[in-house]
């Protein structure tokens, strides 16, 4: 969990595709650290493997990801 300032309900629907990060306005390109495909390959597996993954959030509230890993 990061306590960040959070992300609305369209941001967040919007978190597992890849390529996709969300920069400050003036903060594009790959100059930064970071492809996003972190979450996209994170949810494939999940998925993959019929593990429980859910991302929480909003405004101000910051950032939780939830993985439950079945054996």
């Amino acid at each position: 969990q990061n306590q960040g300032k959070g992300l609305d309900a369209l941001r967040l629907s919007q978190m597992a595709r890849p390529f996709m990060r969300f920069r400050a306005p003036g903060a594009e390109g790959f100059e930064r650290e970071g492809r996003g495909l972190g979450l996209f390959l994170l949810t494939h597996t999940a998925n993959q493997e019929g593990w429980g993954l859910e991302f929480h959030s909003a405004p101000e509230e910051g950032f939780l990801a939830v993985l439950e890993v079945h054996g």
